[in-house]
C-alpha cells in the first residue's frame, strides 16, 4: 500500500515538472520574439540639439590650463609702406632686389635714384626700367615712355661716368656734391648720341630703339656731345677743392 502511494506522488511531482518547464519555454520563446521585431523609427525633429557656443578658455578649462591658451587674434593686413621706408636696415641694392621680386618697379627704382649718382644705381635702375618695359610689351601696352627714360638714363649715366679726352675727370666725392636736378636741362638726342657709347644700353634695347626711333646720325659721348656744359660743371666742382 505504501509504495502506490509512493508511486503516485513520484508521478505527481514529475507531473508538475513537466508543465513548470513546458511554460518557462514558452516564456523563452515569446522573449525572443520580441527581440527579434525592429525598433519604430527615430523621430528627429524631437531630437534635442545641444547649444552651440563659443569657446572660451577662462570659462570651459580649469585656471591651470586657462592661461596655456591666447584668445585667436585678427589676421594682420599687409601694408604697402612707401619705398624709402621699406626694409630700411639693409643695403640699398639688396631693397632694390626685393621690391623688384615683390613686382614693386617703382619703388625699387626710387631707391636706385636715392642712390645716384653711383654707377650701380645707374645700373640697378637700368634693369628695373627693363623689368617695366618688359611688364608693359606683356600687358601689350605702349613702351615709349619707359624705353625714353632707359635711354636718358643711360645718357646721364655716361655723362657722368665715362672719361672722354680732353674734357676733365671728376672723383665719386665731387660727383656726389652735384645738384643732380641741373642735369635735366641737359639735351641728349638719340640722332647724334646714338647708342654705341651708351654702356648701359644692351642689344635687347637697341632693338627696341631702332624699331621705335630708326638709325641715329651719329654715335657720341654724350660728355662729348654736352662739352661745355660738363666743362662748366667740372670747373664748378674743382673750385671747391
Amino acid at each position: 500500500m505504501s509504495t502506490a502511494i509512493a508511486f503516485i506522488v513520484t508521478v505527481g511531482l514529475l507531473t508538475l515538472v513537466v508543465i513548470a518547464l513546458h511554460r518557462y519555454q514558452l516564456s523563452v520563446t515569446q522573449s525572443n520574439a520580441n527581440k527579434g521585431q525592429p525598433l519604430p523609427p527615430l523621430d528627429y525633429t524631437k531630437a534635442i540639439k545641444p547649444p552651440v557656443t563659443e569657446f572660451d578658455p577662462d570659462k570651459t578649462l580649469p585656471p591651470f590650463l586657462a592661461d596655456k591658451f591666447e584668445p585667436a587674434q585678427e589676421p594682420v593686413q599687409k601694408q604697402d609702406y612707401p619705398a624709402q621706408e621699406e626694409l630700411p636696415d639693409i643695403p640699398w641694392i639688396e631693397r632694390v632686389a626685393k621690391l623688384k621680386k615683390l613686382g614693386k618697379l617703382n619703388g625699387a627704382l626710387a631707391v636706385c635714384e636715392n642712390a645716384y649718382p653711383l654707377w650701380s644705381a645707374y645700373q640697378q635702375a637700368a634693369l628695373v626700367l627693363r623689368a617695366q618695359i618688359k611688364a608693359l610689351q606683356k600687358q601689350d601696352e605702349p613702351i615709349d615712355d619707359a624705353l625714353t627714360n632707359l635711354y636718358r638714363l643711360a645718357a646721364v649715366a655716361a655723362f657722368l661716368h665715362d672719361r672722354v679726352k680732353g674734357l676733365p675727370d671728376l672723383t665719386l666725392n665731387q660727383l656726389k656734391l652735384l645738384d643732380l636736378d641741373q642735369l635735366q636741362s641737359l639735351d641728349m638726342p638719340y640722332s647724334s648720341i646714338g647708342y654705341l657709347e651708351l654702356r648701359l644700353i644692351k642689344k635687347t634695347d637697341i632693338k627696341l630703339l631702332l624699331d621705335k626711333w630708326g638709325k641715329p646720325e651719329s654715335h657720341l659721348n654724350p660728355r662729348q656731345f654736352n662739352s661745355s656744359s660738363w666743362v662748366k660743371i667740372a670747373t664748378s666742382q674743382k673750385t671747391l677743392f
